[in-house]
Parts: structure tokens; sequence; C-alpha cells
């Protein structure tokens, strides 16, 4: 039902009076939701102050204990500014990777060139000590002080030894009962006379995994390890005479040729046979108890513990992937996520006080209009106003000008304005590499999407192999197919070249052939085909001398220049008619 114009107006003039009242009321309660709306916005804005604020002042306090690392590291490299941003780069990479803090990573970075120098090894040998670290529940520092103790010693400081000696490190964790902090400070008095020896580097690490727990722990076996050395560098009259007796010039001799477990082994054999008190052979008491357990009932264990270090190139990796993607998987993430949060924080700490001001500004500001205390907009846009009224030249001048301060800005702060931006897209790379590895995390712990993402490799080459033998046994099936054809061709063939052979060749057709000629010969005889031949042969002849009366005739006229042209024509016609006559003749074969 349509209303009409005319009552619409009736109805709102005679009820104005409730119109404007219902209008009231939408406008009151519009008015409560519009306070409410700028107490939340209010409060949302100071929060977000406060928030920026907390965020430059850790980034501030991140960044600034994060570069006075860096400045230990500096200072064993000075005036080298580009290789210490290199090497901080490093740092926060390796600690986003590892979930080890840039703290712990940079001091042990300060050992890495404290201990081998900085060399294009440096952030590999670091890497290594790292995840070591890592494996071995210890700090990188720790793990840097024992990696040094022996490659240092032993002469060999490159990233390859470094790793080595970590693996060995990581084996003896694993066969004894001891830790790296304990090895890192307790190998050093081994090591040189280890290497003065002869001793291998296995043979080191086997004597530790075999006797901690045993004898003692890693310091005390270190000492009675010390004394058993000590015995065959300078030997007693008794060592002495037992090398000679051996067959060496001397304990290195012996050791290098022997090795550590049998040199021990006939150092205590002899004092038994003899009935000498093995302190006449190893003046160290610590020594001989060490030997004595050795020789004794750790003898198996030594050996396996020699062995074991004979193939020990993957103990960290395997350690280090136990610790990081076994049972604690969601915790070195976790770790992982806060080293990344902690590296973004130190990268935009250069700008953190802008971050800062800008937070503290904006909570102020909203507070003080929160109490009342507005700025005048309307002035400020009057002022604008003003100023754009100045004319198209005003507006020229003051747009060139504000270009110019700018570029004049740019360049001068171009260094200052470069570094952020490449701090930014630092930032935004981790970001999302970080990203990435949470996908990939989740991928890795769905089902089955983190199956065939953790197999793709092997699910490759499956199918890989799967479509190499479908291909194969397509093509033969297509190949035994195609024979097929080929062989029931060839079948075909053969049928109609025997067929040919067996019609033309010497079947059918010679046979139709001799049998007709038989016939006609039977037919002939002397009666039908001697006048048949005679008649031919008449023909022949009539056919000779018709071409020779031609052809004299033809040579007569041609030798008579004044012969007329008409009698040589007529006589032409003449000798075809004679020819046609003859053809006739020889057609139905009677001469005339």
């Amino acid at each position: 039902m349509a209303l009409k114009v005319g009552e619409l107006f009736a109805v709102l003039r005679l009820d104005k009076g409730s119109f404007d009242k219902d209008m009231n009321g939408v406008e009151s309660r519009f008015g409560q939701s519009e306070k409410t709306i700028n107490n939340l916005k209010n409060k949302t804005l100071i929060g977000l102050g406060v928030g920026l604020a907390t965020l430059g002042g850790a980034a501030f306090k991140f960044s600034n204990d994060f570069n006075e690392s860096m400045a230990n590291v500096a200072s064993l490299i000075p005036g080298n500014i580009s290789r210490v941003n290199e090497l901080k780069g490093s740092v926060q990479s390796m600690a986003i990777e590892t979930g080890k803090s840039t703290q712990d990573i940079a001091g042990g970075l300060y050992q890495v060139i404290s201990a081998f120098g900085d060399t294009s090894d440096t952030a590999k040998i670091l890497e290594a000590n790292v995840k070591a670290a890592t494996a071995g529940v210890a700090s990188t520092t720790d793990s840097i002080n024992l990696t040094s103790a022996v490659t240092k010693a032993y002469g060999d400081t490159s990233a390859k030894a470094v790793q080595h000696v970590a693996d060995l490190a990581m084996e003896t964790v694993k066969l004894g009962q001891t830790t790296f902090p304990e090895l890192a400070s307790s190998i050093g008095r081994v090591t040189p006379l280890a290497k003065s020896l002869g001793v291998t580097q296995e043979e080191l690490f086997a004597v530790m995994a075999t006797a901690t727990g045993v004898t003692g722990n890693a310091a005390e076996v270190s000492t009675q390890y010390k004394g058993i050395l000590q015995g065959l560098l300078a030997p007693t009259q008794a060592m002495s005479d037992l090398i000679e007796k051996q067959g060496f010039a001397s304990g290195e001799a012996m050791v290098k040729q022997l090795g550590l477990q049998k040199t021990i082994e006939a150092i205590v054999k002899a004092a038994q046979d003899s009935g000498q008190p093995l302190q006449n052979y190893i003046g160290s008491i610590e020594g001989q108890t060490l030997a004595m357990s050795l020789a004794g009932p750790q003898a198996d264990k030594l050996t396996a513990a020699l062995k074991a270090n004979g193939d020990v190139n993957t103990a960290v990796s395997a350690a280090y992937k136990e610790q990081t993607q076994g049972i604690n998987k969601m915790g070195f993430a976790w770790a992982r996520a806060q080293q990344l949060g902690a590296v973004f924080l130190q990268k935009i700490g250069n700008i953190s006080p802008l971050i800062m001001a800008t937070g503290s500004m904006l909570t102020m500001i909203t507070t003080l209009k929160d109490l009342g205390v507005a700025f005048n907009i309307v002035k400020i846009k009057a002022a604008a106003a003003w100023i754009a009224t100045l004319g198209p030249i005003a507006l020229v001048i003051a747009a060139i000008a504000a270009v110019a301060a700018g570029v004049y800005l740019v360049i001068k702060h171009w260094d200052k304005i470069k570094a952020f931006f490449k701090k930014l897209w630092a930032g935004v790379k981790v970001a999302f590499a970080w990203g990435w590895n949470l996908v990939k995390q989740a991928c890795l712990n769905a089902t089955p999407a983190g199956f065939i993402f953790k197999h793709w490799d092997k699910i490759k080459a499956f199918f890989k192999n799967l479509w190499s033998a479908v291909w194969k046994i397509t093509m033969a099936g297509v190949t035994k197919i195609v024979d097929y054809i080929k062989e029931k061709l060839q079948k075909v063939a053969g049928f109609f070249k025997n067929l040919f052979d067996a019609v033309v060749g010497h079947s059918y057709i010679p046979d139709l052939v001799s049998g007709v000629q038989k016939e006609m010969t039977k037919l002939g005889g002397v009666a039908m085909v001697e006048p048949v031949q005679r008649a031919t042969q008449r023909v022949d002849q009539s056919f000779e001398r018709v071409n020779e009366n031609r052809a004299a005739e033809t040579k007569s006229v041609a030798g008579n220049s004044s012969a007329n042209t008409a009698a040589l024509l007529q006589m032409i016609r003449i000798q075809n008619s004679q020819l046609r006559e003859l053809r006739k003749m020889n057609a139905v074969g009677v001469m005339p």
C-alpha cells in the first residue's frame, strides 16, 4: 500500500513533537557512544605510546649490551670496523640458528680471536664451537677453551682440526663421566706432554673417557695422566731399563711404536714380573693409580674408547640433532624465537631514541588531551589557509625550498639513512627467515605434510625410479606390439610374394603360355602357319621395295633443281596410296 506525499507531510507535521523527541534520543545515544569511542581511542593511543617507549628502551638495552660485547672483540682487531660489523652479523645469524644468546656467542668470538687470531676460518671455528656447546650443554667459551687447548698444543688450529677435537670431546662426554666445562678446565695439564710423547688426540681423549668417574673427576684424571706421561718423558732407572729392553731409544719412541695403551700395559707387566713396585717405573702415585686401572679392569673399556674415537666425525652433529630436533624440539624453537626477537631489537637499536621519543610524545599528547588540554587545530588550519593564499609564486618558492631542504637533509644524513634502511632490510630478512623456519617446523610437525617435507628427497627419488620403471615397461610393451605387427606384415607380405612367385614365376601363367603355344602349334601345322609366314614375308619384301623406290625418286627430285613441286607431291600421294593398300593386304594376310 503506497503512502502519498501529502499524507506523509501531514503525519510529520501533526506528530512533530514525537519526531523531535525521538531524534533527540538518537542524538543522545550517539553522543554517549562517541564519548565511549573517544575514551577507548585515547587509551589505545596511550597504550601504543607506552609500547613504543618500552620497545625503544628494550632495543637500546639489547643493542647497547651486544655492542659492548662486540667492542671487546674490536679491541683484538683495532681499526677494522668493517670486519667487526661482518663478524657481528655472523654472531647474530648463529644466535638465531642455534638458540644461543648473542652475548654467549660474542664471548666465544672473543675467545676464538684471542686464541687463534682473526683468520678466514674464524666464523667456521666459532660455529663449530657454538654447536658443540649446544650439544655438550656448555657455554661457547667453555667449548672454545677446550678445543683451543688441544688444537694449539698439537699445532693445527684449522676449522677442520677444531671440529675433530669437538667431536672427540663430545664422544668423551658420552662415554665417560664428565662435562665440557670440566674437560676445558683440566685437559690443558696433559696436552703439552701428550704432544711431546706422540700420544694421538684419539688416545688423549680415550683415557679421559675411560678413567673419569672411575679414578676421579676430569681434574683428578688429568693429574694422574700427567704422572704417567712424565714417567715416560723423564724416566727412572727402572723405566729406562724397560724402554731399552723393549728395543726403544726413548719413551717417545716406545709410545709411537706400541701406542699408549700397550706401553702402559708393558710398564705394569714389567713391574709385576720383576716384583718391583710400580713406583720404581712411575714416580707419581697418581700416575700409578691410573696406570693400574688402565692396564687392569679398565683395559677393555679403553680399547672400546680407542675404537670409538677412530670414527668420531659425527659425534657433535648427532648430539646437536638430539638437542634441537629430539624431545626438546619445542624448547629449541622457543629459544630460537627469543634470539630472533633479541636480534631484531639489536638491529633497530640505532633508532631506539627516535622510537622512545615518538612513544613518549604520543603518550603525553594523548594524556593532555584527555585532561582537556587540546591543541588549537582551528588556528593551525587558519594559518595553513593563509599561507596557501599567498599565491602560486609563493607556493612554488615554498615547494622548491622544501625540496631543496629535503635534498640537503638527505645528502647530509645519507650514511645514517642508508644504514637505517640497511638494518631495516636486514630485520625484514631475519623476520622472513624466522617465519619460513616456523612454517618449515609446522610442516615437519604436521601429518602427512611433515612426512613429505622431511622425506622429500627420498620421495622424489622414489617417483623418479617409479617413472623410469614405468617407462621401461611401457617401451617394452610397445616394442613387443611393434614386433608382433612387423611379424604379421612379413607373413602377409611373404604370402603375397609366394602367391606372385607361384602365379607368375613358375606356375599358372607360364603353364598357360606354354599351353597356348602348344595349342597354336597343333592348330597351325603346315596348312595354317606356313601361308601366314609366306604372306608376312611378301609384305616385308613389298615394304622394302617401296622404300627403295621412294628413296631413289626423292634423290632424283632433290638433284633436279627445276623439278615441278606439284609433280613431286603427286608422286608422294600415289606412294602413300600404295602403302595404304599394302597395309590392308597385310592386315588380312593376303598379297595381290
